[in-house]
């Protein structure tokens, strides 16, 4: 894998929403290995379980939907550097990823 693609990641607070499902679940675990400072996981449970959600010491979970106004402050306040959103359920469905000057 690309050296750049891991450095991206290095010292940054990464916030997944969804981070309880498929690809959230696997992402996390997976930024757990970089040398990401933190990864926040926001979900609301209502397609997964939390036993999905990877146990590791940088991984903090937030139960709680993208509507809650509250939860979402609370999943900022950290200062994410880099949001990773999946817009829908299932397969095919689009992953973006934002810098923190990109979100609005």
């Amino acid at each position: 894998m690309n050296k750049e693609i891991f450095e991206v990641f290095d010292g940054k607070t990464v916030l997944v929403t969804g981070g309880a499902g498929a690809i959230g679940s696997c992402l996390s675990k997976t930024l757990a290995y970089f040398k990401t400072k933190k990864i926040i996981i926001l979900d609301d449970l209502s397609s997964s379980y939390e036993w999905n959600i990877p146990i590791h010491q940088k991984i903090e979970f937030i139960k709680g939907s993208i509507l809650d106004q509250e939860k979402l402050d609370l999943a900022f306040s950290e200062k994410p550097e880099i949001v990773k959103s999946e817009k829908g359920m299932g397969l095919g469905k689009r992953i973006t990823v934002s810098k923190k000057e990109g979100l609005t």
